[in-house]
């Protein structure tokens, strides 16, 4: 995924600080991550559309694809009054908040987010979740990650959360690199 990715992130997210630029949510028309990301890039804006691999059976054959973590919504930096520019742009509906009223994305969240889909394990889209148990990676690439702890029949998820969007970003991890967030305060 490392083309696709690069291809959306010019530099770290968080890198180059501008003070008077903070990290927003653009919602774009469906299957339009890819152009409008691309035309705020011509535009001057720092921008990110974070991807998870998956394999989907077209024809006879089963192709890989890089689809948006979190569909319809294109992560950009900006400052407020920028934001006229940004919803002129062709298939964006609007910017996220509260109301008519922006709210700016937790940068640490995105820097999360980055670290996750950078670390090459399998990551998913993830419902929100509201409750259960807090975890931290342990051991491994994500040392340190906290997010909440997911299960299934067999593999366990470290589910980190985007609150202004409601929704999350899971990625794998072996239930023995994990550690409850209190034990791994201390530890």
């Amino acid at each position: 995924m490392d083309s696709l990715t690069t291809a959306y992130v010019p530099e770290t997210v968080g890198a180059g600080l501008d003070s008077g630029r903070q990290w927003y949510v653009v919602r774009v028309k469906p299957q339009h991550e890819r152009t409008v990301s691309y035309s705020l890039l011509k535009k001057g804006f720092e921008r990110y559309v974070p991807l998870y691999k998956t394999l989907r059976r077209w024809s006879e054959s089963l192709k890989e694809l890089g689809l948006p973590i979190f569909p319809g919504c294109v992560f950009c930096r900006l400052a407020l009054e920028d934001a006229p520019e940004v919803l002129a742009t062709p298939a964006v509906y609007q910017l996220v908040g509260h109301g008519a009223v922006p709210v700016p994305v937790e940068e640490h969240e995105l820097h999360t987010i980055q670290r996750i889909e950078s670390a090459g394990l399998p990551i998913a889209p993830w419902p929100y979740l509201r409750e259960g148990q807090r975890v931290q990676v342990a051991r491994g690439p994500l040392t340190g990650v906290t997010g909440m702890l997911a299960g299934s029949t067999k593999t366990w998820h470290v589910v980190v959360n985007v609150h202004l969007l409601q929704r999350g970003v899971a990625v794998t991890v072996g239930r023995s690199d994990l550690a409850p967030l209190a034990a791994a305060a201390t530890a």
